[in-house]
């Protein structure tokens, strides 16, 4: 389970934290292309987790899915309030919040509980996190371009 974090999280994550800092201008030039395959890599483990798995997500009932959203929106708040006044920091804060270790989870629930229900939470909880982050995102980057303010209750 080690080897799975350190390969998955921990090494991607240094590599592009060593480009930036030792050329930044490689790094800036590979942002745009990174965000694409990150985009297009995402939407097709989406997609397969979906077909592959569909089955046993339909057996979650409504207040299991209503539990993970509420975890979600609690967790939102949580980090946006915990970040202060700046705008930026809120929503970075928020985001790191909310999304924070969807791939951890997966990785334990997996190597501790194989076949189990456990992996279809995770999984399922994994799934309407990533959804509604990316909404939610959309949503503030629109608010964002067309210089509008978020409606009331919505943080920036």
């Amino acid at each position: 389970m080690a080897r799975t974090l350190l390969l998955t999280q921990l090494l991607p994550l240094c590599i592009g934290l060593g480009v930036r800092g030792w050329r930044p201008r490689l790094a800036a030039r590979l942002k745009k292309p990174a965000d694409r395959l990150v985009t297009v890599l995402n939407l097709i483990v989406v997609g397969l987790i979906l077909a592959l798995h569909f089955r046993l997500l339909t057996e979650i009932r409504p207040l299991g899915f209503a539990g993970m959203l509420a975890l979600l929106l609690a967790s939102l708040t949580a980090g946006s309030i915990a970040s202060g006044p700046e705008s930026g920091r809120r929503k970075a804060l928020a985001f790191t919040t909310a999304g924070r270790n969807a791939g951890v989870s997966l990785v334990i629930a997996a190597a501790s509980f194989p076949g189990t229900s456990a992996v279809t939470a995770v999984l399922a909880h994994a799934l309407i996190q990533t959804i509604v982050l990316a909404l939610v995102a959309l949503g503030w980057g629109r608010w964002a371009s067309a210089g509008a303010v978020p409606p009331r209750g919505a943080r920036s």
